[in-house]
């Protein structure tokens, strides 16, 4: 039996507090950002578009999900047109350029698939009892799992352990409501004797830094959650530049990261209060760090021996 100790009980708080720090920063958004529509754009000047900018405009239509993330290049080449034919259908959209309309088109798509709040409107929380209300919550929680497992091959769920147990060092990458999982689950394979870090994202001086020493030995694993946070996608394309593996964590393979993941494993999040619940997320770390265990118990073991004698001495210090 391996003891985790109670670094349970600390996460715990950790996500609580996370929680209410997430509710309060996503409520300040709410209020001060208003998305325009790019495609309502597209259709407002529809037909008045040359046989060839339909081209253009039905590509973003009809695939706006993957279109979004598309270099111009891409974009022409999957239209069938010049770059500079759609550098003139976005001007003709009213964008100065093709890096705005991306970035606006992006962010568009990220707040339909993204919940603009963090609690339900929907909920009722007056006509039904207590206890109709606590079973709706563990039928939803149960549901999440249940929904979550279903929805990943067991191959990939072992490409993920193989790809960390083989990893010189992993990185994992984690924002919001994420963070304390993803601590979690560090903390875990530092246990397991993994060398792994919890990236910092909050010095954008440092993190170029810290990205620098990771290579084709090393893996990260991302968690990409809603509200979608576009640091995380560029960390996994950095990690992606330097040749590392990426396993992502994230509840729909078009978030910003899933695109450069070697291993997509999806979430259910949306539970019946908050449209981000972390049960199922944390249950998969969990398996993961177990499945990891069982791989490396024969490293444990052989290593039992080291263990006890530095504990020793610690002891000694404490005592």
């Amino acid at each position: 039996m391996i003891y985790w100790g109670d670094e349970f009980s600390i996460n715990v708080i950790m996500a609580f507090s996370a929680v209410f720090r997430y509710t309060c920063s996503q409520n300040a958004y709410i209020i001060r950002r208003s998305i325009m529509d790019p495609t309502e754009r597209v259709r407002s000047v529809y037909d008045s578009l040359s046989k060839t900018q339909r081209r253009i405009a039905d590509l973003l239509l009809q695939r706006k999900d993957t279109a979004c993330f598309m270099s111009l290049k891409r974009l022409s080449d999957e239209a069938s047109v010049a770059p500079v034919t759609v550098l003139n259908f976005v001007k003709k959209i009213g964008y100065d350029n093709y890096s705005e309309f991306k970035r606006d088109f992006q962010s568009y798509i990220q707040s339909v698939i993204s919940p603009r709040n963090v609690v339900r409107e929907s909920f009722s929380y007056d006509i039904e009892s207590s206890s109709e209300v606590i079973e709706k919550i563990r039928q939803s929680e149960k549901q999440l799992i249940e929904e979550s497992y279903a929805m990943i091959n067991d191959d990939h769920i072992m490409s993920a352990v193989l790809l960390i147990k083989q990893a010189r060092k992993v990185y994992l990458v984690a924002k919001n409501m994420s963070l304390p999982v993803a601590s979690m689950l560090q903390r875990r394979l530092v246990f397991l004797g993994l060398d792994s870090e919890l990236m910092n994202l909050e010095n954008l001086n440092i993190l170029p830094r810290a990205l620098a020493r990771a290579d084709g030995l090393d893996v990260f694993i991302v968690f990409s959650f809603p509200n979608y946070s576009q640091l995380i996608g560029d960390v996994a394309k950095c990690a992606r530049q330097r040749g590392s593996r990426i396993i992502c964590v994230t509840d729909k393979t078009i978030s910003p990261a899933a695109r450069y993941a070697d291993v997509v494993l999806l979430c259910q999040t949306a539970s019946v209060v908050f449209y981000n619940s972390m049960t199922a997320p944390l249950s998969l770390t969990h398996l993961l760090a177990t499945l990891l265990a069982i791989e490396l118990r024969e490293k444990i073991d052989a290593n039992q021996e080291t263990y006890r004698l530095l504990a020793s001495y610690l002891e000694k210090d404490i005592s």
